[in-house]
């Protein structure tokens, strides 16, 4: 099996482009930011969510006490409440 690392992947424009319209029109509608703002702040959510996301998996291959599924999940789950927390306190 594959490390953990290796399993990283940059998210595609295309994804981004409509996460971020969707939270903006819908998610997160009402909120007051103006767009160029708030999308600046959406890419900087999305960096940190993918950071915290490979920090954890590449911490977990490192020390060897968390098999890769547990972990695969920790992060996904982590990263995931991160990001939501910070677009819908911040982003937007």
């Amino acid at each position: 099996e594959p490390p953990l690392r290796n399993r990283l992947s940059i998210p595609k424009n295309s994804e981004d482009g409509q996460g971020f319209t969707a939270h903006l029109f819908f998610t997160f509608a009402g909120k007051f930011a103006s767009v160029l703002i708030s999308l600046l702040r959406y890419f900087i959510v999305a960096i940190t969510g993918y950071a915290l996301n490979g920090g954890i998996l590449i911490a977990a291959e490192s020390t060897g006490k968390i098999s890769a599924e547990p972990a695969l999940v920790l992060a996904v789950a982590l990263a995931a409440i991160l990001s939501f927390i910070l677009s819908r306190n911040w982003a937007f």
